[in-house]
């Protein structure tokens, strides 16, 4: 377990980047998907790079795991899909929540993720934000084999912002971080897994669930 010293002594601003004007992706930006997801890296290229965070990242990676009854919805939903997050290693929402979704795609024969920075993703963190209305890390994005958006996730699970989003509005994050990391430690990606898990089942039955999406046609 990390020290909450040095908790404390980690980047917190990185989750959510330096607020920009409201903006949605170009007609060439939403285009760009597929080129952007190709030239992504992949996650175990973005694993062995990860060096902010190490440690969460390790024991995320090589402890979680996914319920059996979370793998077998998330198989009934089809695919081919592809998972697009748009994350940074400093981030501690991203350490706590990208290795349990790369661990489900690992698990799906037809689920890819991909990892993008946010300087890459800025258009898509834009378009698709937290509920108090931030552009953040992590941003996940649903894909479909025609590279549309089909559904995404957004920073934390909803377990989580029924505290933090206070914090975010006190602009208390250095003082309650060692509380969200405890959150997360002992929540162990299940949420995560479930929120994700769900946004798949709508994108399989056309309900998308994707803050800012807007519906084809």
């Amino acid at each position: 377990m990390i020290h909450p010293a040095l908790l404390l002594a980690l980047p917190l601003a990185i989750c959510s980047p330096a607020s920009a004007p409201w903006t949605t992706p170009s007609a060439e930006a939403r285009s760009d998907l597929e080129a952007v997801y190709g030239s992504a890296a992949t996650w175990p290229e973005f694993y062995a790079g990860a060096e902010a965070r190490r440690a969460v990242w390790e024991r995320n990676w090589t402890q979680g795991q996914v319920p059996e009854d979370l793998l077998e919805r998330a198989r009934a939903t089809g695919g081919p899909w592809k998972i697009l997050a748009i994350t940074e290693a400093a981030c501690s929402d991203s350490v706590n929540t990208i290795p349990y979704l790369a661990l489900l795609a690992e698990a799906l024969e037809s689920t890819e993720l991909r990892v993008v920075n946010a300087t890459v993703g800025r258009p898509w963190m834009e378009a698709h934000r937290s509920p108090d209305g931030r552009a953040s890390t992590p941003t996940v994005l649903l894909l479909d084999g025609d590279w549309q958006i089909r559904g995404c996730w957004i920073e934390q699970p909803v377990g989580l912002q029924a505290f933090w989003l206070d914090v975010v509005a006190r602009n208390a994050m250095t003082q309650e971080v060692g509380r969200k990391m405890a959150w997360y430690e002992e929540e162990a990606g299940q949420e995560t897994l479930r929120e994700f898990v769900e946004v798949m089942e709508a994108a399989h039955t056309d309900s998308p669930i994707c803050p800012g999406l807007v519906p084809a046609g």
